[in-house]
């Protein structure tokens, strides 16, 4: 199991950086990834697109993606971008 904590913005100024840095997380050969959302600031489409990637990511090398403490006003930003259908409700801790 891998967490992975945001603190701060997840937008197009640092979705490079998540990017750059999801190769690794998905090869330390972990079935689970945590990603711990408590102090995420805001997202934005650029934000969503590298969560998207995450997703495909993971779902080829069969590793399950947790949210956790998901920020209740963009609980409604993930279900209209698809980000929490694709997850799933089963995947989400508030």
């Amino acid at each position: 199991m891998t967490k992975f904590i945001f603190d701060g913005p997840l937008f197009f100024g640092s979705a490079k950086t998540f990017e750059d840095k999801m190769p690794g997380i998905l090869s330390k050969g972990t079935g689970t990834i945590i990603l711990d959302f408590e102090h995420l600031s805001m997202i934005d489409a650029t934000g969503e697109a590298a969560l998207f990637t995450l997703l495909g990511e993971a779902k080829k090398k069969n590793v399950k993606i947790i949210i956790k403490k998901l920020p209740k006003q963009k609980l409604a930003m993930f279900k209209k971008s698809g980000l929490y259908d694709r997850i799933g409700e089963e995947n989400f801790f508030m």
